[in-house]
């Protein structure tokens, strides 16, 4: 790696950490009924019938290179360079937080017995 590569990772970078409360006058969010995630035979025939136009599109796009995969991600890199990520909480409190999007999730280590 280079050592501007290293600079700008290891650089802080300001999260912009919120913590947003729900108003105290606001009415309280409405649950949604059982029903309403099952879905019928239509919406099943359609979701399965976009699947199948989704991948028959995917199969005949062009084959591209690495160096044109990777121009495309740094483009989109460019045009995005941060990412905000928003959590609910179940008190409907919200916790926002600003990352920059070529981080990645660091993995927690596993305990040793």
């Amino acid at each position: 790696m280079s050592t501007t590569a290293n600079a700008t990772e290891q650089a802080p970078f300001d999260r912009e950490l919120k913590i947003l409360s729900p108003p105290k006058n606001a009415n309280p969010i409405a649950e949604l009924p059982e029903s309403a995630y099952k879905l019928d035979a239509n919406e099943i025939k359609k979701l399965y019938q976009s699947q199948i136009d989704y991948r028959q599109n995917l199969e005949n796009k062009p084959m591209k290179t690495q160096k044109m995969r990777d121009s495309e991600e740094q483009e989109k890199l460019k045009k995005y360079p941060k990412t905000t990520i928003r959590v609910r909480m179940p008190d409907h409190t919200i916790v926002q937080a600003v990352f920059q999007s070529r981080e990645k999730g660091k993995k927690k280590k596993k305990k040793k017995k």
